[in-house]
């Protein structure tokens, strides 16, 4: 007999309320692994590609979020709800990064704010967010971006981009070409392998050697 949730459960508005503090309190929660946490995402409804990584402290103010393939989101970032936002793939968004959906009409001195409107955020493909980055309502962030930690983007970004400042602003033009292949870093294993090899060529006096130099060999005089 399959159980019953409770009627109040399965009205729609006490349902949707639910889910919205699932998503924003127990998500966000440190108790839950950041693996985890895409799969509990997916299952309230929010899209997340495969391999992306949610860290705790997330805000969420609503489900109109998409996330893309590989995306890396840190800590305490603020995801605001009323319009859409869509991160795409291979995109990092740094701590604290804010993505503002809501805004006011601009009305008369008594009371400046007016009426609330909502725009939509996009962010591109392979886009670096840096620390503390606030983005506004209705901003497209081109493909392949960079934006300066602490930056306020306030209009749309170029595709391949460095932005910084208050408001941001294109500092220069960031190369398409795929960066040449890092060097290869000797693992742990094998660094200590090449170390016991030097201590056993040492002690047996052949060729004794430091970082790939030879030292000179040690004579021993004896009084005459």
């Amino acid at each position: 007999m399959q159980p019953v949730a409770p009627r109040w459960m399965r009205l729609p508005e006490q349902r949707e309320a639910t889910r919205e503090w699932v998503l924003s309190s127990l998500v966000g929660s440190r108790l839950i692994n950041r693996n985890a946490r895409a799969v509990v995402l997916r299952a309230l409804g929010v899209p997340v590609g495969p391999r992306a990584t949610i860290a705790a402290g997330v805000t969420w103010q609503s489900r109109r979020v998409s996330i893309g393939h590989h995306v890396f989101v840190n800590a305490d970032c603020f995801f605001d709800g009323p319009g859409a936002i869509t991160i795409g793939d291979e995109t990092v968004i740094g701590m604290r990064t804010v993505l503002v959906t809501s805004t006011h009409d601009l009305a008369g001195p008594d009371r400046r704010a007016s009426l609330p409107r909502s725009e939509p955020v996009t962010i591109g493909r392979g886009c670096w967010i840096g620390a503390a980055a606030v983005v506004l309502p209705g901003v497209t962030i081109g493909d392949g971006c960079v934006i300066a930690a602490g930056a306020v983007v306030t209009r749309d970004c170029l595709p391949d981009g460095l932005y910084a400042g208050v408001p941001a602003r294109r500092i220069r033009d960031l190369s398409t070409a795929e960066p040449d292949p890092a060097p290869r870093v000797s693992s742990r294993w094998s660094t200590q392998r090449r170390r016991a090899e030097r201590r056993r060529a040492e002690r047996r006096g052949s060729a004794p050697w430091v970082a790939g130099q030879q030292r000179e060999p040690v004579i021993h005089r004896t009084a005459a």
